[in-house]
């Protein structure tokens, strides 16, 4: 008897908390949630014909509070690619990579949303949900992923210095960039979370990382080659690419640290409905300057045009975007781990 008027009391109390339709208008549809204050959580409001809208659209709410400020930031700091230079080689793949991270974090915050209440309007029907997070959670939890990013930064640049390999330097030194990258966004992220604005201070500055990357890179010289290919003047197309990335071309009489061979294999698939389509790949093999093997990659190539001549200028165009946008990273990840 006394268990089934427990669990009475228990219903009862919980629909005084989520009864969508109880007739007192709660506080916080029109304003702040007084059971909610500012200073311990994060809230967001929502209305629609269903519950289930309702409680979709004050996450949502919530949730735009966040992304949007990290999305800005992502934006902005991304530019760090190309030797700090908007547009520079290899803009996009660090830039997709931080994103990405941002991304799986930010879902994981917006993760601990929570619906803490719920009301329908007696007389319009509408139904309101009210959405909160609570801030000592998320911050716990973006403090954490700062501090192993500091970490991870501390030991990839005594990495780099350390390395008695320039490649292996360099690739160093660019994983402390990206990581330093994405802290900055977590802190912004934190900021807008932490009352305080002040988040945990960067023990880097993400320039000065960017900087020393970009020195290591100049010093490395690399000789561009082509193999057997369908395109004359790849090896200085890929040479153009390499100097826009910042590595040295070999002078008369110097060592050379690596050579990059450069294949182009396409074959005519001929005229179909109207189209010229050429399809192939494109090869990249980096070696030392004893000839030893450090890595292959390759790229799907497949272009169509009106005429034969438009067809050949586009797999050109691609080979080149490929080259712009993907050569540096490339060779770093052909580092040693």
């Amino acid at each position: 008897m006394v268990l089934a008027a427990g669990l009475v009391l228990a219903c009862l109390l919980a629909a005084c908390t989520t009864q969508p339709g109880r007739q007192d208008r709660p506080e916080w549809v029109a304003s702040q949630a007084s059971a909610w204050p500012n200073s311990q959580y994060l809230t967001g409001r929502g209305s629609g014909p269903t519950l289930g809208q309702a409680e979709s659209r004050a996450r949502a709410a919530l949730a735009l509070i966040l992304e949007a400020r990290i999305d800005a930031e992502v934006r902005d700091q991304t530019r760090f690619e190309g030797s700090g230079k908007e547009g520079g080689a290899g803009q996009g793949r660090i830039a997709s990579q931080v994103t990405r991270n941002i991304s799986a974090r930010t879902n994981q915050v917006v993760r601990g949303i929570e619906i803490a209440d719920r009301w329908q309007d007696p007389a319009s029907q509408e139904y309101h949900a009210l959405a909160v997070l609570k801030r000592a959670s998320a911050q716990q939890m973006l403090r954490s992923d700062i501090l192993r990013l500091d970490q991870m930064t501390a030991f990839l640049v005594e990495r780099s210095r350390a390395s008695g390999e320039l490649l292996a330097a360099i690739a160093a030194a660019s994983r402390a960039v990206e990581a330093q990258a994405e802290r900055l966004a977590l802190q912004r992220m934190l900021q807008v979370i932490d009352r305080s604005g002040r988040g945990i201070p960067a023990q880097w500055s993400l320039a000065r990382l960017i900087s020393d990357r970009d020195a290591l890179i100049g010093r490395i010289s690399i000789q561009a080659r082509a193999q057997n290919s369908d395109m004359p003047d790849l090896a200085n197309r890929l040479a153009a690419a390499l100097a826009h990335a910042g590595f040295k071309a070999p002078q008369a009489g110097e060592a050379i640290d690596y050579v990059l061979s450069v294949r182009l294999d396409v074959d005519d698939l001929g005229r179909q409905d109207g189209w010229f389509w050429l399809k192939g790949t494109l090869s990249l093999m980096l070696q030392d300057g004893e000839g030893r093997e450090r890595g292959v990659r390759r790229w799907d190539i497949k272009q169509s045009g009106r005429d034969p001549k438009l067809a050949q200028r586009r797999v050109r165009d691609q080979v080149d975007r490929i080259l712009e946008e993907d050569l540096r990273a490339t060779i770093i990840d052909f580092a040693s781990p």
